[in-house]
């Protein structure tokens, strides 16, 4: 694509801070901003009656969203819920199994023609319709190519290519895989199949 985020943004502070003597990134760090499925967060105790308290599902509005969750669970905690809190409430009932939202996904978010597959650039992805089967495929930088099943071993949602941290996510829960189809993060627990 030309684009390398990490490159440039190391090339950057190489740039900026060459005053004050070489600059090196020892660490890189991304976020996966899940999304709950209703689109609000989940904010408040992890269960009826349990004292742990979780808040999650900010979709990238981490920051801003932190406030209402301090806030919420603060009061929570003394004992001061509001009503407007059951909107956040982590038991809430979610529409996840909710056939529209499951079907949204598997309709192929991203599916490109066969033949895109041949123009594959390196360092890119693409998630096509391959024989009536969704076929997530990745260029390396070498230029070999990987495909795996673009259907998540979890419940079927159709992965999603992250560019800057080269992995297949699922949109629905969240789970990670390497361009091989290997499991990185859960909750699926078996790798995408190679196709």
């Amino acid at each position: 694509t030309g684009h390398q985020p990490w490159d440039d943004l190391d090339e950057w502070g190489r740039e900026a801070f060459a005053a004050q003597g070489a600059c090196a990134a020892t660490y890189r760090w991304t976020t996966q901003d899940y999304s709950s499925a209703d689109g609000l967060p989940l904010i408040g105790r992890l269960e009826a009656g349990s004292r742990v308290y979780i808040a999650t599902g900010f979709g990238g509005w981490g920051l801003t969203t932190a406030g209402v969750a301090a806030e919420l669970i603060g009061a929570q905690v003394r004992g001061d819920a509001a009503d407007w809190h059951s909107l956040f409430d982590p038991a809430r009932d979610l529409p996840v199994t909710d056939t529209k939202i499951i079907s949204s996904h598997r309709r192929g978010l991203g599916i490109a023609p066969d033949q895109a597959l041949a123009d594959l650039p390196p360092d890119s992805a693409l998630v096509l319709e391959i024989d009536g089967e969704e076929v997530a495929a990745y260029r390396d930088t070498d230029g070999e190519l990987h495909r795996v099943s673009a259907a998540c071993t979890h419940l079927g949602c159709i992965v999603l290519w992250a560019r800057d941290d080269r992995q297949w996510e699922c949109p629905c829960h969240g789970s990670r895989f390497a361009p091989d189809g290997e499991v990185l993060r859960g909750p699926a627990n078996d790798p995408l199949p190679a196709r």
